[in-house]
C-alpha cells in the first residue's frame, strides 16, 4: 500500500490495490470562525423565536377579526329590523291619523317597507289634494 501526505492541505491520499480514496482533513476552525457560528446561532435563535411571536399575533389578528365580523352581522341583522320597525311604525302612525286601519298598515310598512312607503306618499297626497 502506497500513501503519501499533502504537505500544503494536509489531505491524505492512498490506494489499496486498485481503489485509489482521498481523505480530507476538515481544517480546524479559528477562534474568530466560532464566534462568529456562535453568534450566527444566536441570531438564528432570535429569528425563530420573533417567527413564533409573529404566528402568535396573526392568529390573535385573525380570531379578533373574526369576532367583529360575527358583531358586525349581528348589529346589521338588529340594525335592519330596528329600521323596519319603524317604519311600520310611521305607516301604522299614518294610518290612525287617516282613519285607516293601522295594524294593517303597520305590517305592510314592515314587510313591504319601500313599497308601502310609496304608497303611503301617494295616499298622502291624495288624501292632500282632497
Amino acid at each position: 500500500m502506497e500513501a503519501f501526505k499533502s504537505q500544503q492541505m494536509g489531505n491524505f491520499r492512498g490506494k489499496i490495490g486498485d481503489v485509489v480514496f482521498w481523505v480530507s482533513e476538515q481544517p480546524v476552525p479559528s477562534a474568530e470562525t466560532e464566534s462568529r457560528i456562535k453568534e450566527l446561532e444566536s441570531q438564528v435563535s432570535a429569528l425563530q423565536s420573533e417567527v413564533w411571536e409573529l404566528r402568535t399575533e396573526i392568529a390573535t389578528l385573525r380570531s379578533n377579526v373574526s369576532s367583529l365580523e360575527n358583531n358586525f352581522r349581528n348589529f346589521d341583522h338588529g340594525f335592519s329590523a330596528s329600521i323596519l320597525f319603524l317604519v311600520g311604525s310611521f305607516c301604522a302612525l299614518w294610518a290612525q291619523n287617516t282613519r285607516r286601519n293601522p295594524w294593517l298598515w303597520f305590517f305592510f310598512g314592515m314587510l313591504l317597507s319601500p313599497i308601502s312607503l310609496l304608497v303611503l306618499l301617494t295616499k298622502n297626497s291624495a288624501d292632500q289634494r282632497r
